[in-house]
């Protein structure tokens, strides 16, 4: 089978595009485990975060986290999805034409939706429920930041926080950004290339700031996120695009009461702790209207090098895809 793999932690060029053995599935060895024929594969951040080596791996090692497809087989254990189902899931090696997914990362699609919709929303759209609905509730009524609006968790965070009701600002680098954010439901969009975007924030809130910032941006974008909360506001973190947060000294959150919550959504799913709550909203809300993840550009598998370029130079908006 063809696969991507990197050869060792650097930048594009340690990404090869290569045949591969089909993985060997065994269903007592691979026990609570899905084997996929994948059809389609969704772009993360956090595959050039692997790429780079900051999220420990052996190498050689395959990349992709997210995709779509059909199985093939079922481990020991598995008995509520079955060969032939239509699936989307979590997992490691996915840009791939097969790969092993653990049952507690996976979902049935419904008919309804598409193989492409189901790779485009399933790691982006449980990520932000996971940031609506646990690390910071939101509710009517909430002034909420949206650090980088335009992409795939910002985009689905836009379009969430406004259907529930909150004032929702967010940002942006381009005016092709800022349209497609303010199409997703943002109250007030700010052109961070442009303007000094805390001093807006303070201004369309009236000097009040906001309850909660979602910040995946990290290092550019964390020590002015806490200016621009209210007092007794919360600051999720949920990622560090720019960079890891440069170290910062309690005092810093204790001077407005600030609270501070930083959430990963792998850590959020076993066995244990199943996400079906989470999966039955998602697909609940995609088949209302409520969200949609905008698809910006679908690869072929040979030019995974080409997308993870593209999302990590921010040079496409909406969520990235790759056709198997």
């Amino acid at each position: 089978m063809q696969a991507i793999e990197f050869t060792q932690p650097g930048g594009p060029d340690v990404v090869v595009y290569k045949s591969v053995p089909k993985p060997d599935f065994d269903p007592a060895a691979n026990r609570g485990q899905i084997l996929v024929k994948n059809r389609v594969a969704g772009v993360n951040f956090a595959d050039v975060k692997v790429r780079e080596g900051e999220y420990p791996s052996s190498v050689p090692n395959r990349l992709g986290l997210e995709s779509s497809g059909v199985v093939e087989a079922v481990g020991a254990d598995v008995n509520d999805i079955r060969v032939g189902d239509r699936v989307v899931g979590m997992g490691g090696g996915l840009f791939a034409e097969y790969g092993i997914v653990p049952r507690a990362y996976a979902a049935v699609l419904p008919d309804e939706i598409s193989f492409q919709t189901g790779a485009a929303s399933y790691v982006v759209g449980l990520t932000a429920l996971a940031l609506i609905r646990r690390a910071y509730p939101v509710k009517a009524g909430d002034w909420v930041l949206v650090q980088a609006g335009a992409g795939g968790v910002g985009s689905a965070l836009v379009q969430l926080c406004h259907h529930l009701g909150a004032r929702v600002i967010t940002t942006t680098s381009t005016p092709a950004k800022a349209k497609l954010a303010t199409a997703n439901g943002a109250d007030h969009v700010i052109l961070y290339t442009e303007s000094d975007w805390v001093a807006e924030v303070k201004r369309i809130t009236e000097n009040r700031g906001v309850d909660v910032v979602y910040d995946a941006v990290g290092q550019t974008t964390f020590r002015k996120g806490l200016e621009a909360l209210k007092m007794t506001g919360t600051m999720v973190t949920y990622g560090d695009a720019s960079g890891p947060v440069e170290p910062f000294g309690v005092h810093d959150l204790i001077t407005k009461n600030l609270t501070l919550v930083a959430i990963s959504l792998y850590k959020y799913i076993s066995p244990e702790q199943p996400i079906t709550e989470l999966v039955n909203e998602l697909f609940s809300f995609i088949h209302q209207g409520v969200l949609s993840i905008p698809i910006g550009k679908t690869y072929p598998l040979s030019e995974v090098k080409q997308a993870l370029i593209d999302i990590a130079t921010r040079q496409s908006s909406g969520k990235l895809l790759v056709d198997i």
